[in-house]
């Protein structure tokens, strides 16, 4: 049996780019393990991580295909 929890006990928490970039370190060099976890997070939980995620598609050639040719754009 499912029960709902009444209104006064939801906590909405406001996200916003600025308070997650904010928690990013800067880029020193020995911390890219920790500065590379946390950018992807951000993205992550901004739903911005495609571009981690998906391959970059083949360059267009004259023999590509018209998917092909709306993917590269």
């Amino acid at each position: 049996m499912l029960r709902f929890r009444p209104k006064e006990d939801l906590v909405i928490v406001p996200v916003s780019l600025h308070s997650h970039a904010s928690n990013v370190p800067t880029l020193t060099g020995p911390n890219f393990s920790e500065w590379s976890e946390h950018i992807q997070f951000t993205l992550g939980v901004l739903d911005l991580d495609m571009a981690l995620l998906v391959e970059k598609p083949a360059d267009i050639t004259d023999e590509s295909s018209e998917e092909q040719v709306f993917n590269f754009n």
